[in-house]
């Protein structure tokens, strides 16, 4: 698929759910946004606000029921699982990017151990507690596509 997929999964707010849309809507090499595992407000309110926001800067957006479905369906180069527990602290210059899934998850404490077992499990050094699944984002993207 080319570019970069990002996956907000199990999102239960509308407003973070909004929030790393925005992130990843922000920068041109991410081509495709997935939540997976919505339920609650996000699902009932986010998905539509989302996919409007899609539509409008061009971008592309699916909901799906699991991780693996993204993973199985868009089958892309690389997987990574950002997570703080149990993450290996990077720096987000060194992350490849290219042909790549970042997977966030959008509850707290984020992703559980065997979700994180989908992928590479990683997380932005430099920072002494968790940001959040939009800071996150953020900071992964911001490293790895600069230059």
């Amino acid at each position: 698929m080319g570019g970069v997929i990002v996956v907000a999964h199990n999102a239960g707010s509308v407003q973070r759910l909004v929030d790393v849309a925005r992130v990843a809507y922000a920068f041109d090499a991410v081509k495709l946004l997935v939540a997976t595992k919505p339920y609650g407000a996000a699902a009932q309110t986010g998905i539509p606000e989302v996919q409007k926001m899609a539509f409008k800067r061009g971008k592309g957006f699916m909901a799906l029921p699991s991780i693996e479905d993204a993973v199985e369906l868009l089958k892309p180069g690389r997987v990574y699982t950002v997570s703080w527990d149990y993450g290996e602290k990077i720096s987000p210059g060194s992350l490849d990017a290219d042909d790549a899934m970042i997977v966030l998850g959008l509850t707290d404490p984020g992703l559980s151990k065997q979700e994180t077992g989908l992928g590479t499990p990683i997380y932005p050094e430099g920072v002494s507690a968790p940001l959040g699944p939009a800071a996150e984002l953020a900071l992964l993207l911001y490293g790895a596509l600069r230059g």
